[in-house]
């Protein structure tokens, strides 16, 4: 008898705990949900990309287990230092840093955590000096390698896009290992624009114009995804830039 009322007691114990734990999990999805459907209207204001930040912070706040809301801030705020002013770029990129940080604290393989932490501070320190960005190399390869092998396909082939472009960029990398996994990038997305136009910029600093130029030329032709408008407009007038670099 004693011990069908412990028994009794634990069942009744785990369904009482369950049932908040449900409903946390139903409040983050839900949030995570309306995040997301801001989030796509991006493109049309800044202000859509502020409201769905606070969103997902709700949704992290609802759910700390998660790592996606942060994760989606961090996204949220290279978005918006991408389209705002340069003065206000580092910062922006920095506070995608420290959610980004959040999200690895709550998973440290999350891909979208290393991915989004190595983006946003690739491009906080994107014009410091080359002492500055040497300091940082090893840490932004790092989690950008740790993202590529949670999920290589994560964000369009993301990371070897972004392992290309820092080899590219980095007095120490090499042009024919970013060509490489520029590629390799394009087999997860073959027409994602930002790939198509960071591999055709390596191109073009190796005389080889030909395939250079049809890039730039499919990133014009290409149609946007929803929510990709304003990605895709910048995407294409940097295709135009390139064309325009490229001898006659």
């Amino acid at each position: 008898m004693l011990l069908r009322k412990v028994l009794m007691a634990v069942v009744v114990s785990l369904i009482l705990f369950a049932a908040p734990l449900a409903a946390l999990a139903q409040d983050a999805q839900t949030l995570m949900q309306q995040a997301d459907s801001v989030w796509v209207k991006r493109s049309a204001s800044l202000q859509n990309a502020y409201a769905a930040i606070k969103l997902y912070e709700q949704a992290a706040a609802a759910d700390p287990s998660l790592d996606t809301p942060h994760y989606q801030i961090a996204r949220a705020y290279y978005f918006i230092g991408r389209f705002s002013p340069p003065a206000q770029r580092e910062a922006l990129y920095m506070k995608g840093v420290e959610a980004a940080k959040k999200a690895l604290a709550a998973n440290p393989g999350s891909a979208g955590g290393n991915y989004w932490y190595s983006a946003c501070l690739a491009r906080a320190i994107e014009d410091k000096s080359i002492i500055t960005k040497g300091k940082y190399v090893n840490d932004i390869k790092g989690h950008m390698l740790a993202a590529k092998q949670a999920n290589p396909g994560f964000y369009f082939g993301g990371p070897a896009r972004a392992l290309g472009m820092v080899s590219f960029k980095s007095p120490f990398g090499s042009n024919a290992e970013a060509i490489a996994l520029l590629r390799e990038s394009l087999k997860y997305a073959p027409d994602y624009s930002l790939t198509l136009v960071n591999l055709a910029e390596v191109l073009i600093k190796e005389k080889q114009y030909d395939e250079a130029k049809k890039l730039c030329n499919k990133v014009l032709g290409l149609k946007p995804m929803a929510g990709y408008e304003r990605e895709l407009k910048d995407d294409q007038e940097l295709a135009k830039r390139l064309l325009d670099s490229i001898p006659k």
